[in-house]
């Protein structure tokens, strides 16, 4: 530094700059610096910065600034196309302001919303089945479902029906109305994830195996109930917790213990990718309305966004300090939303990967994410035996201090 202040002395002598003029250079060539480093870093996912200084009229991070990929209140960000942001709880992009409050009496695991965004269903740890009424905010049923926790419910893309899978091994289907209609299976292995493939006449399953001889995923036909195939690639032994459907209902997507993510088509022996990025367990798996993006999220408390034709990572994001238990994607694609142990939902906006901010929405676990009747509406479900609705009221990209 001492010599490169000395060449541009020389410099400004002979263009006759004053000491000020001296200092802006100086500013503006650390600036460029910094900011490449920056870049960098923001390409590896680490966005956040302890520590800034204030030079002329804008904030820049010193020299020995602390990075971190993870949030935390009063931290400073920074975007290579932005510059250095605060990053205080009243300073966050996101604003969401709390519509309503449900007591289901016993903690959520699961939660889903009709097409029309009418009802909700909740799956809770006492087995039962919770439906609420959204244009009322009350519960109008509560059904003695299961014998054990209801690991997942979904509505089918009519609204007519829903399906529920349990600890106890079943997987059964439902009116909308709430009268059992018929038990696709019962198994041993517990039922963690099931969803309606999208044209209604298949479901697809996950499970913690009991024998690791079987399949921890399996594709089911719903009129007559049938197993269509299981799938093993998720190897012996290890247990899926999240599947999801493509769009084009041709295959779906699921995450387990062995950390990682498969995309696999009904078609083919083999999956599409199965990469092993993530450092701890797959939880949770959301699909873009069309399919440009798949995203998961696992215990590490990472979320990475892949692209479905080939496995490549587009982004990693991260925010939350532990476990990641819920993960949807808004109808539109825009937002992506997850919560996790630590009671947190964050907003991000897609496919950029932009942290919009986070609310500390239960105590305890959020356990489910759904969007309602659009991009604005956000109901939640936690281990506080709690469904809270959220209207996201506002949101904008980072503004100068």
């Amino acid at each position: 530094m001492d010599r490169e202040l000395s060449m541009l002395l020389d410099e400004a002598q002979e263009d006759g700059l004053i000491v000020g003029d001296i200092l802006s250079l100086l500013t503006a060539r650390w600036q460029g610096e910094v900011r490449a480093r920056l870049t960098s870093l923001w390409k590896q996912g680490k966005v956040f910065v302890s520590k800034v200084e204030f030079a002329g009229s804008d904030w820049i991070p010193a020299k020995d600034a602390k990075w971190t990929s993870k949030w935390k209140s009063g931290y400073f960000g920074y975007y290579p196309d932005l510059g250095v942001h605060r990053l205080g709880t009243h300073d966050q992009r996101l604003q969401v302001r709390l519509l309503a409050t449900l007591d289901m009496g016993s903690q959520v695991s699961s939660i889903s919303v009709s097409p029309a965004g009418s009802n909700l269903v909740v799956g809770l740890y006492s087995g039962e089945i919770v439906i609420v009424d959204l244009n009322l905010l009350r519960i109008s049923k509560k059904i003695p479902a299961h014998s054990r926790r209801v690991w997942a419910v979904d509505f089918s893309p009519d609204g007519e029906r829903f399906v529920s899978g349990s600890q106890d091994g079943r997987i059964k289907i439902w009116s909308s109305d709430g009268k059992e209609m018929k038990v696709v299976a019962e198994m041993e292995d517990w039922v963690t994830s099931v969803r309606f493939s999208p044209d209604g006449t298949m479901l697809v399953s996950g499970h913690k195996i009991a024998d690791p001889h079987r399949a921890a995923v399996r594709v089911w036909r719903v009129d007559p109930p049938s197993l269509v195939s299981p799938f093993t690639h998720h190897g012996p032994g290890k247990n899926v917790y999240a599947v999801e459907w493509l769009p084009d209902g041709k295959g779906f997507v699921s995450g387990g213990s062995d950390k990682r993510v498969a995309c696999h088509l009904l078609d083919d022996e083999l999956p599409l990718f199965q990469p092993d990025k993530h450092a701890g367990t797959v939880t949770r798996v959301a699909v873009h309305p069309s399919g440009k993006w798949i995203a998961s999220g696992a215990w590490s408390g990472t979320i990475k966004v892949w692209e479905p034709a080939t496995g490549k990572v587009l982004q990693t994001l991260e925010a939350h300090n532990t476990r990641i238990s819920a993960l949807v994607c808004s109808p539109s694609g825009k937002f992506l939303a997850s919560g996790g142990r630590d009671s947190y939902f964050y907003l991000w906006e897609m496919p950029e990967g932009r942290l919009l901010g986070g609310m500390r929405a239960h105590n305890g676990w959020i356990r489910s994410l759904v969007f309602c009747g659009g991009d604005t509406v956000l109901v939640s479900g936690g281990s506080d035996g709690y469904c809270k609705i959220w209207a996201i009221e506002r949101y904008r990209r980072w503004e100068r201090e």
